[in-house]
């Protein structure tokens, strides 16, 4: 059992991608469930603020660990708690496994007040890329759209080195997973902090988030500069809804191109996908020797 565990560790560290002139330091998938773990296993995650814990379906002010199939439990077929997994996409965590356990969380009203905050340790002037997989949840009869801000902090005095809002990376009630990739440099600071601030004044429905697959990496060539980018990888898609061939808004700059499947095997290095089945699929690729990803949909 052990040896499973330690290959589902390895294939989901896989699927963050972590290119050649990367150092990973962090990574965080939220575990699985087997026969030895069940669901009932699960632990508060004390990175997550003002919000309660529970081992049922989140409601307002609650979070839970878990898998989708446990979060939105079933009556007669019918997901009668919908807003808490990702039941719209197969019941999956962002690596695509039923199996796999993500952070669910049912957001409170408590306006412009992180509900999560993990502090990791870096290395002045150093450059690095924090990548985190979100998820609206509320798949059905909702009212309202999550709206919150993914902002990467100083720990010493809480100032924002770089931030960026849901709206802006296309986190909306769907199910589907988005890879989030937020490069910064730790300028003087040795000490800094994912902070994730709510910002939905609406108590209606539809302010549910999944957050999945955690990870901080250093970048080891200092000459990428990627603080000056503000880039994500689906902005230089003309789409990441694609039928035969993927299309970049700029291609002159474009180069190593790879289209990994979700479990991390490299699939092609051309932006040819006519020959793959329908499907969602991870495309890596440089731009000015940074390196960036998106999901590729192929239909």
């Amino acid at each position: 059992m052990r040896v499973l565990n330690l290959l589902l560790v390895i294939l989901c560290i896989t699927n963050t991608l972590i290119a050649q002139n990367e150092t990973l330091l962090f990574y965080e998938d939220f575990g699985f469930v087997t026969e030895t773990l069940p669901e009932s296993n699960a632990l508060p995650e004390p990175n997550v603020l003002l919000h309660e814990f529970t081992n049922t379906p989140p409601i307002d002010g609650q979070y839970a660990v878990a898998t989708s199939s446990f979060l939105t439990q079933e009556v007669f077929g019918f997901p009668i708690s919908y807003w808490g997994g990702t039941n719209a996409i197969g019941n999956v965590d962002a690596d695509g496994n039923i199996n796999g356990r993500f952070l669910s969380i049912n957001l409170n009203t408590n306006v412009k007040t992180p509900f999560y905050r993990r502090t990791l340790a870096t290395v002045q002037e150093k450059d690095y890329i924090f990548r985190i997989h979100l998820a609206g949840l509320c798949d059905q009869t909702c009212d309202i759209q999550p709206n919150f801000t993914i902002q990467i902090e100083e720990s010493n005095n809480n100032l924002a080195l770089t931030s960026i809002n849901s709206t802006n990376v296309d986190v909306t009630n769907n199910d589907e997973w988005i890879n989030v990739e937020i490069p910064f440099s730790s300028n003087n600071t040795q000490q800094i902090s994912l902070v994730l601030i709510n910002n939905q004044t609406n108590n209606e429905n539809g302010n549910d988030i999944g957050i999945d697959n955690i990870s901080l990496v250093e970048i080891n060539d200092s000459s990428l500069n990627i603080k000056k980018s503000e880039f994500i990888g689906s902005d230089f898609l003309e789409s990441n809804i694609v039928k035969n061939s993927i299309l970049f808004k700029d291609k002159t700059k474009i180069t190593n191109i790879r289209l990994f499947d979700l479990k991390g095997s490299l699939l092609s290095t051309n932006i040819d996908i006519s020959t793959l089945n329908s499907g969602v699929y991870i495309l890596s690729f440089n731009f000015f020797n940074n390196t960036y990803t998106s999901k590729v949909i192929k239909i």
